[in-house]
């Protein structure tokens, strides 16, 4: 009887060695991939948040102006004071203008509840930094799990 008929027959397939190896191939293939995915959305969501505050910056930078306010954005959604900023779906943001003392700042808290850092930024406007000589540095984004943990 010739190999050819023998197949037809059914009396070839797979063992149950050759399965079991290539399941686990397979499963220590996951294990390894699974964390790194995960990992990989988290700076996706991280650097989306980042982005999103590069944004606010460059924005008040141009405008150079503003007043009391508060507000919570979470997007998808554009700024309500600033139109070209564009908030990213799911990206929280709290922005603020104060006066302090005649020097006027706005500051930006931006983070992604699916990512691990929060990020910070203030922007004096009107001529004096209110906040000279404390260590931060204007205009400069700021990351930190302490601001993810406090706004996020």
């Amino acid at each position: 009887m010739s190999s050819w008929t023998r197949g037809i027959r059914g009396d070839s397939g797979f063992t149950l060695v050759e399965l079991l190896i290539t399941v686990s191939i397979i499963g220590i293939l996951s294990v390894i991939a699974i964390p790194q995915f995960n990992s990989y959305r988290q700076r996706v969501y991280d650097t989306t948040a980042k982005s999103d505050m590069t944004q606010f910056r460059n924005a008040v930078i141009n405008a150079g102006s503003g007043s009391s306010w508060s507000t919570w954005q979470t997007g998808p959604a554009q700024h309500s004071r600033f139109s070209d900023v564009k908030i990213s779906n799911g990206v929280k943001m709290l922005t603020v203008s104060w006066n302090i003392g005649g020097a006027y700042v706005f500051y930006a808290y931006t983070c992604h509840p699916n990512g691990k850092m929060g990020y910070f930024m203030y922007v004096p406007y009107g001529g004096t930094d209110p906040f000279a000589g404390w260590g931060w540095a204007p205009n400069r984004i700021e990351e930190s799990t302490v601001y993810y943990l406090a706004f996020c």
